[in-house]
């Protein structure tokens, strides 16, 4: 029996990563066809809020329904505006205290 290359965790945290590449390419090199692709996009933000689940359970009062976008190995429960970043980072409070230490935070947002 060949040995997995990878966990469940680090295979959804890839998915992650894909579906936000997908999302990112298709808003800024092709908006009208991004538009056109609605269902696409809600199929595959379903298929990851299942995996999500099925890998992490379900998300706890406090945390949101998305991975940290700095590691994926956990829910995110923070709202991070990092320095020289237009949109805020969703990250859990391991990588959110990270960020603070390196003085990555132009100013700290809870949810």
């Amino acid at each position: 029996m060949k040995e997995e290359s990878m966990t469940r965790k680090q295979a959804l945290a890839v998915f992650d990563r894909i579906r936000k590449e997908y999302s990112r390419l298709q808003i800024t090199y092709e908006f009208e066809q991004w538009k056109q692709n609605e269902e696409t996009r809600n199929q595959i933000n379903e298929a990851e809020r299942i995996l999500t689940q099925a890998v992490f359970g379900k998300p706890k009062l406090h945390e949101l329904s998305s991975l940290c976008e700095c590691c994926g190995n956990r829910y995110a429960v923070h709202f991070a505006h990092e320095k020289h970043k237009p949109t805020s980072t969703w990250c859990c409070s391991p990588c959110y205290e990270q960020l603070k230490a390196e003085q990555k935070l132009e100013e700290e947002v809870e949810p």
